[in-house]
């Protein structure tokens, strides 16, 4: 392209920066029903009694996002424009590692013209403007996606090591993180072999497989270390994943997940005589979750195949939090949006297609990491905003799909 082309995408690039840390600074965080889960934590770490909740060791959150919070709150105080613009910077930063990877396979203008475009996209740009964690658990992800994908150009053995340690501090934010190690081994194990010689030892596939579980596993250890020394239990999940597929059992529109029916009752015949089977109330919860689903299997089946139609669409939760958007209408721009998402979703979808069609492993990371955790949520819960973590690596998939690699890239393959 042009010598002017690439100066105007640079510049659309740096523009998208500049509007992204202005708008953290014009509308500051505000907080909604989950933030108090994560801003308790973090103000009692930043005070220097640990992460507490309830005056209790936290338990039903991972410690990332609140810790994050509190280093904020310690460092420039309890403000709300800190929240929106560690938010902001998480934002930022996740899209500029999908820059990274979609540089080494496309050209650089695209690149900076995709990453510009996914900068200023109001799903994801907005969501910066809540105390939640979705756009720190995007760059999280967007973090393990560039790591895997070095692993897999290079079947190098430390890079291998650094995309287990990304999903381990991913899997430390959100749980849902965890199921992709399985896959992402075995893709890693796909990488192409190494430099051969003296180095062939330590990029041979079980190497470069160890390696990444052992990544996985130290990040992981500190906080099971924790959990067993401070709760009794050698364990690194939080405690809410049998409320949260309980209540998928029940409706995809729960409103109080501390108060639907369903959830008092288990909770009731907890405390009244399971409590002694199931020490922990959430591990109760998996059991009666399963039970219901075997009961009345086509009810949840149908709450599935509607979670999966809700992936599609755009998250607005921050527009509704400050009252310009409501939930169950569609306006055109909503539509506008919607049809959007649906492209990307399409276009990921492609690019297994394109990577199978070139025998490309890297190909593969994007989809594993967007459909994997969509998987995960099917069978549990969804919400649209839950497609935030995943929004960088999504519009890059469908970018690598559709785009021609330049001649270079193809000839270092």
């Amino acid at each position: 392209m042009s010598l002017r082309t690439e100066r105007t995408a640079r510049l659309l690039l740096v523009f998208s920066v500049a509007s992204v840390l202005s708008f953290a600074i014009r509308v500051p965080a505000i907080a909604v029903d989950d933030s108090p889960s994560y801003l308790e934590p973090a103000r009692s770490w930043a005070a220097g009694h640990g992460l507490r909740e309830g005056g209790r060791p936290l338990e039903s959150r991972l410690p990332l996002y609140a810790l994050a919070l509190g280093l904020v709150i310690r460092l420039f105080g309890d403000a709300p424009v800190g929240f929106s613009l560690l938010n902001s910077a998480c934002h930022i930063a996740a899209v500029l590692l999908v820059r990274d990877v979609l540089r080494r396979r496309v050209d650089g203008t695209i690149a900076d013209f995709t990453a510009a475009a996914a900068i200023l996209y109001p799903p994801l740009l907005t969501s910066t403007g809540l105390v939640l964690q979705e756009s720190f658990l995007s760059l999280l992800l967007a973090l393990f996606f560039w790591a895997l994908w070095r692993a897999l150009e290079s079947g190098d053995t430390a890079w291998s090591a650094a995309a287990g340690a990304a999903l381990g501090l991913s899997a430390l934010a959100k749980v849902t993180s965890l199921p992709l190690a399985v896959p992402a081994a075995a893709l890693v194990a796909l990488a192409r072999p190494g430099m051969g010689g003296a180095r062939e030892w330590r990029t041979s596939r079980p190497v470069r497989v160890a390696a990444f579980v052992a990544g996985a596993a130290l990040v992981l250890s500190s906080w099971a270390i924790r959990n067993d020394r401070v709760l009794g239990r050698l364990e690194v999940t939080n405690n809410n994943g049998g409320q949260t597929l309980l209540g998928g059992t029940v409706s995809n529109t729960i409103t109080n997940w501390s108060a639907f029916p369903e959830y008092l009752a288990a909770r009731q015949a907890w405390s009244e005589s399971e409590h002694s089977v199931y020490p922990v109330l959430d591990r109760y919860l998996y059991v009666v979750a399963w039970r219901r689903i075997v009961a009345a299997p086509g009810h949840w089946l149908t709450l599935v195949v509607e979670r999966v139609g809700r992936f599609m669409l755009p998250a607005r939760h921050g527009l509704v939090a400050r009252g310009l958007a409501q939930t169950g209408t569609f306006p055109p721009w909503y539509i506008f949006e919607t049809a959007v998402n649906a492209a990307l979703f399409a276009g990921a979808a492609w690019s297994v297609v394109v990577a199978m069609r070139r025998r490309d492993a890297a190909l593969l990371a994007a989809p594993l990491i967007v459909f994997g955790h969509h998987v995960l949520y099917a069978v549990t819960y969804v919400s649209p905003r839950y497609g935030v973590t995943v929004g960088p690596v999504l519009i890059a998939a469908a970018v690598l799909a559709i785009a021609r690699p330049p001649a270079r890239a193809v000839s270092e393959r």
